[in-house]
């Protein structure tokens, strides 16, 4: 097999199994601002397989200044156009965010932005409040999916053993080996090649890519 049909194969199987090893929970990057000035940061784990918000930590700077950490299940869920995620801390706004997010369900959810004052999702608009009364609609924001550790392990290593693989199929340097009743004077040499390591073999274990060199 040719190195590039091999390196082709690889990378086809690494496409294939990479999907199983950050199918699930996913962490979420999220952002935003506010009317008033204010921005929103923090990460939301979703599961995207059964589509339920597993945990959250969602903080708004100032001049509303709060940290919220629990999803708030008895008033989430599908709208006509949207997935409203609501976050407080046990208590309905005191204080809390409404994360209305396009698209009316967390099953398979990539990511994406949310509802805004410029962009309402049929009338709905995300926005933050304290107890006090202090609340601001959202400008822009977003929640970004955050590659996996395990990911990104898994993508290194199989660029290295590639590149291992690549390495022991390449000869260094060709050898020579005099024919027989040649003498040392007048003797011819031919060139002697090893012979080219075989394409690695690529597996699935428990989800992830085995690659093993010959």
């Amino acid at each position: 097999m040719s190195g590039a049909r091999a390196t082709a194969l690889f990378f086809v199987a690494l496409g294939l199994l990479a999907p199983a090893a950050h199918a699930g929970l996913i962490t979420f990057d999220a952002t935003g601002t506010l009317q008033d000035g204010a921005t929103l940061s923090g990460d939301v784990v979703i599961n995207t397989t059964t589509g339920v918000v597993q945990s959250l930590d969602l903080t708004v700077s100032s001049p509303l200044s709060f940290t919220v950490t629990e999803f708030d299940s008895s008033v989430s869920g599908q709208d006509i156009a949207d997935y409203s995620l609501e976050a407080d801390n046990g208590i309905p706004f005191n204080p809390g965010i409404v994360l209305d997010i396009i698209g009316t369900t967390l099953v398979g959810y990539t990511g994406g932005g949310i509802c805004t004052v410029g962009s309402p999702c049929n009338g709905s608009v995300s926005f933050a409040g304290t107890a006090s009364g202090l609340a601001s609609n959202f400008t822009s924001g977003s929640l970004t999916a955050v590659p996996e550790p395990s990911s990104l392990a898994l993508v290194g290593s199989a660029m290295l053993g590639l590149a291992a693989w690549r390495r022991r199929g390449t000869p260094s340097r060709a050898t020579f080996a005099r024919n027989p009743g040649d003498d040392a004077a007048g003797g011819t040499e031919r060139p002697r090649h090893s012979p080219p390591c075989p394409p690695p073999v690529i597996g699935s274990v428990g989800g992830s890519v085995t690659l093993l060199l010959a």
